[in-house]
């Protein structure tokens, strides 16, 4: 019995050295107190162990305690907080019987799982388009052995090559790759390679995230609202007000909008920018920017569907469509210019970026198509009869009423429409029917004012008699 005694005294004795217990002063004070009891060959009793025993179980569940209250802390804080302000979020108001519910620790297996890192999606990088290519097996042996997984190639109809690579570090290597081709190759015309062109788009990971404030004073300092997003932990790459040219007997003049269009760089909370409500002390509305119906148009080769920095092709000029860059063309206003699209030239003539052009409304018609007519959708629509319900009726005559009733439907749907000659012979009958009623209504007109006027006359007559 001593023996276990002193086993359980010294357990106890290692647990009251952890960090842990130090940190209590009644623990410390135990502490000595027990080693003193042993050091001096005193056995303690029963009492004292049970006593001692039931401390350690009441410190064990505080110390559970307080582990599930820092692991649900860290579940509910996020790398970035957004600014609250006084009576402003709902971050101010009063919480839920509901909210207390759902905020009791969950056990320790569902917390464990729910701390584990998720796996982020990486989005895939954007194909790469290369024209002018002579020797396609040349090319892939250029790229395949650069690359640590091989990309997939796909011929388009007109020639291009399309090239998609797996990820990121390969679709710069590709890049990088058809660059020193396009630049090593120009001055040698005798390789098969001499002459690619090639353009792609911006990685999606590298792309700006677009807002618009609205509510905030045009003359609001933008390096206020710039250190005021910063403060919130966004990263702010560039702020304009927006507003309005106007053009006024020769003046130009400007009118700015409460409206501030704001570039943030990409990061996993960047969307959380929409719970923000108030900036320097203003209440303000936090939108997407609207989206234009345009196509892009790149200003270096003035082909559609790209832009100019990331394209390799050789320059085109806006006006004359030659191989210089606009900047360094020397036609005069009074020449017609050349479209560098559709080829349209002399009194047809328009420049690349003249949106009437039809290359660019053919893109934009398959884009972004127009909406029917109203006139239009009411005579394509098919409106459907709908029969009233008659008693006494079985289901076979009621079935057969439907079959008869949707041929003539039928039929009335595929009769042609009356042409332009059909409803002027239709107005020549009308008027010649009118005419033939008109003169029988005006023959009738004269008996009856005949009558009318030989009535007075014989009532006389009978009178005097």
């Amino acid at each position: 019995m001593n023996t276990n005694n002193n086993i359980l005294l010294n357990g106890m004795n290692n647990l009251m050295d952890t960090n842990v217990l130090q940190n209590n002063p009644q623990n410390i004070g135990m502490q000595q107190t027990s080693s003193q009891g042993v050091s001096a060959g005193m056995q303690p009793t029963y009492e004292q162990l049970y006593e001692s025993n039931a401390s350690l179980k009441k410190q064990i569940d505080n110390l559970q305690k307080v582990v599930e209250e820092l692991q649900q802390k860290i579940k509910q804080t996020r790398p970035f907080a957004t600014p609250v302000r006084k009576a402003s979020t709902s971050a101010n108001k009063a919480p839920n019987k509901e909210n207390k519910k759902d905020q009791t620790p969950p056990n320790e297996s569902t917390s464990n799982t729910e701390n584990l890192p998720q796996e982020k999606k990486i989005p895939v990088p954007p194909p790469i388009f290369v024209s002018n290519v002579k020797d396609f097996s040349l090319l892939r042996k250029g790229i395949v052995p650069h690359v640590s997984l091989i990309p997939n190639f796909t011929t388009t109809n007109n020639g291009t090559v399309k090239i998609k690579t797996h990820n990121e570090d390969d679709y710069r290597i590709v890049a990088s790759l058809l660059k020193e081709i396009k630049t090593g190759f120009a001055d040698k015309p005798d390789e098969p390679l001499h002459q690619i062109e090639f353009y792609s788009y911006e990685l999606k990971q590298n792309r700006r995230f677009c807002i618009v404030i609205r509510g905030l004073h045009p003359t609001t300092d933008l390096d206020d609202i710039k250190k005021e997003l910063e403060g919130a932990g966004y990263k702010v790459a560039n702020i304009i007000n927006l507003r309005k040219k106007i053009v006024k007997n020769g003046k130009v003049t400007y009118h700015n909008y409460p409206l501030h269009r704001v570039e943030l760089f990409n990061t996993d909370y960047v969307k959380e920018v929409y719970n923000i409500n108030q900036l320097l002390y203003c209440k303000v509305k936090i939108e997407q920017p609207h989206k234009k119906n345009i196509i892009p148009q790149c200003i270096n080769c003035q082909q559609l569907g790209h832009t100019k920095n990331f394209c390799m092709r050789n320059p085109k000029c806006v006006k004359c469509a030659q191989n210089h860059h606009t900047s360094q063309c020397d036609k005069t206003k009074k020449v017609q210019p050349t479209c560098a699209l559709c080829g349209a030239s002399g009194k047809e003539g328009h420049p690349a970026n003249y949106k009437g052009c039809p290359v660019y409304q053919k893109k934009m018609s398959e884009q972004l198509p127009k909406k029917q007519k109203l006139a239009h959708r009411i005579k394509t629509n098919t409106h459907t009869t709908v029969n009233s319900v008659n008693t006494g009726q079985t289901y076979a005559s009621v079935a057969a009423n439907n079959t008869t009733s949707h041929n003539q439907n039928n039929n009335q749907q595929t009769r042609k429409e009356p042409t332009i000659s059909d409803l002027m012979d239709m107005l020549t009958k009308f008027q010649s029917d009118v005419k033939s009623n008109f003169g029988q209504l005006t023959q009738r007109v004269c008996q009856l004012e005949n009558q009318t006027k030989q009535a007075p006359s014989q009532t006389k007559k009978n009178q005097n008699g």
